[in-house]
């Protein structure tokens, strides 16, 4: 073979490679097409629908006068508020082509905003929520005093104003951005992104919301989530050592107080305490042994309080897989692949990570429902209430 043709041989290879790498380019780009024109909406739904039920459950007698939820109900409307705002661009930007964060810097810098503001309450409001739940098994007779609907009000209001101000820079860093382009020798337009040439600088400000929004929370939960499993397996065990030594009709304590003369001895009136006096003696008989009820309501007790702590480790452990990714890569890569900017396999990876991280924001209710029994029951129950209410209404219109 000579030169001639082998040249020609490697030029038909190369030839083969790009045309191969062009349609696998056009491949990913008509995925992430069709994924940000259905998961958006399918996601934005979800969120609303379930956030809104979540709510109202949660504002329904058997949980509102419950410190958390409090928490939860905020919860709810920064998860529906983080979704609808983070996706809302990407849909329009693939249904119709249409940006409305290029629209101006005020519109990119208010959605930026805003979706820093939701994501950081959320991820905080859930810290109090395990805060809470530590406090409850480490502390179980101070709940009451240490955990309040008062104080929840208090904390979220504190944290809102907190995040409010941490993120009020976004107003002046954040914008439409003018590159050149050296090897095209053409300027881009990137619509909203941070405006300062300095690039250590726009790493420091990624660095603080990954730290905010992802870092601290995930060192927190996972730690508390520590202390919930374990206070679990001690409570299990109290309970089954409980139930082994209350078994046999458990055991008797007495205190005698004899005064002159005679003795004599008492009967315990009820399997409580119970005290009787019998001519010039005094016995007071104790057992460890709880009536039946004291033992039902302990038990019932016991279950809700395990439900909702499992409950409350699962939402968590979805939270900590679906946030972190997202918070690497940002550390990563120094800047959000565009569309039209970047090859599609940089901005279909992009598209995945934040799908994962509005996933979180989008299945609390169905957590919700696998995990708490009580709460599925006041969630059907209301949808019942409200299809009579449906059907009354259609009946007299």
């Amino acid at each position: 073979m000579n030169l001639s043709q082998q040249a020609s041989q490697q030029n038909a290879t190369s030839s083969l490679a790009a045309w191969a790498d062009s349609e696998v380019e056009n491949l990913l780009y008509k995925i992430e097409i069709v994924l940000n024109q259905t998961l958006t909406v399918a996601m934005m739904v979800m969120s609303v629908v379930g956030n809104t039920l979540a709510t109202l459950v949660l504002s329904r007698r058997a949980f509102r006068h419950l410190p958390t939820s409090v928490y939860l109900r905020f919860l709810a409307v920064m998860d529906a508020g983080t979704v609808v705002t983070g996706l809302t661009h990407r849909f329009t930007l693939a249904v119709a082509d249409y940006d409305f964060r290029a629209t101006g810097n005020i519109p990119c810098q208010l959605q930026v905003f805003t979706v820093y503001v939701f994501t950081e309450l959320s991820a905080w409001t859930l810290i109090v929520v395990t805060s809470e739940r530590v406090v409850c098994i480490l502390k179980p007779h101070k709940v009451k005093l240490l955990c309040t609907k008062f104080k929840s009000y208090v904390i979220l209001v504190s944290l809102t104003v907190i995040f409010f101000t941490a993120n009020l820079p976004i107003l002046f860093i954040f914008g439409r951005k003018y590159v050149y382009d050296p090897v095209l020798n053409v300027t881009i337009e990137e619509p909203c992104v941070p405006i300062s040439t300095d690039e250590d600088l726009n790493k420091v400000w990624f660095m603080s919301h990954f730290i905010k929004q992802s870092l601290v929370p995930f060192i927190i939960i996972f730690v508390m989530n520590i202390i919930m499993i374990v206070g679990l397996f001690k409570r299990k065990e109290f309970v089954k050592e409980s139930m082994r030594s209350g078994g046999g009709g458990g055991k008797k304590r007495q205190i005698s107080a004899k005064s002159q003369g005679n003795s004599s001895t008492a009967e315990s009136m009820t399997p409580s305490t119970s005290v009787q006096s019998v001519s010039s003696t005094t016995q007071i008989v104790v057992t460890s042994q709880p009536t039946s009820g004291e033992g039902s309501s302990s038990q019932a007790a016991s279950r809700r309080e395990t439900a909702l702590t499992k409950n409350l480790i699962m939402v968590n452990v979805v939270f900590l897989m679906c946030t972190f990714p997202i918070g690497i890569y940002q550390q990563i890569v120094p800047r959000p692949p565009e569309k039209d900017l970047d090859p599609p396999s940089e901005t279909i990876v992009f598209s995945m990570l934040v799908f994962v991280l509005y996933l979180n924001n989008t299945l609390n209710i169905f957590l919700y429902c696998a995990n708490g029994s009580r709460f599925k029951k006041e969630l059907s129950s209301m949808l019942k209430e409200m299809k009579l209410f449906c059907k009354g209404s259609q009946k007299y219109s």
